[in-house]
């Protein structure tokens, strides 16, 4: 049998200087860090941080049992959030970028994406087990979980801006 390995590679804006980042790992949901020195991504079923710079290599924040993916980095660089279970049952989990100080925000498997809101909330499709809601949004620290609201309303947590600093929604 054959393991599939994939590769995060990397390179210059204009396509030049292709280069290998990861080897010897089957490596998928690649997200640069705010300050683009560090690349967090998901590898043989844990999280990762590796140097953006070639320099090192990649470090297991997470080295736990079960499947980790999805992972996504604050907009201040200082935690990531990503989905733990086993594929099918996914809960949302927070650190700091070092893989300290991890916080289980949900518990009842059924979250089905995590992104960061620009002002440093999380807001992940998730059938929260009350019913408050199914896109939701909540502190870094899993409280105050409210809906984000239907379709037109979520754009007002997750924005984006232009190179030049200006705000643009998505309606």
């Amino acid at each position: 049998e054959v393991e599939s390995k994939q590769a995060i590679y990397i390179m210059d804006a204009n396509g030049g200087n292709v280069f290998q980042l990861t080897t010897n790992f089957y490596s998928e949901w690649p997200a640069w860090s705010p300050d683009g020195k560090q690349i967090v991504f998901a590898g043989n079923g844990d999280i990762h941080v590796i140097t953006a710079d070639q320099s090192g290599q990649p470090v297991n924040l997470t080295n736990s049992p079960e499947k980790d993916t999805q992972p996504a980095w604050s907009p201040d660089g200082s935690k990531i959030a990503w989905l733990s279970g086993d594929g099918q049952n996914l809960n949302i989990f927070v650190m700091n970028s070092d893989g300290s100080n991890l916080l289980k925000l949900t518990d009842n498997g059924k979250a089905h994406s995590v992104l960061w809101t620009m002002d440093g909330k999380v807001i992940s499709d998730w059938d929260h087990p009350d019913g408050v809601c199914i896109k939701c949004v909540m502190g870094a620290d899993g409280s105050n979980v409210r809906s984000a609201g239907g379709k037109g309303e979520v754009q007002h947590y997750l924005p984006f801006k232009t190179s030049d600093g200006d705000r643009v929604e998505c309606i």
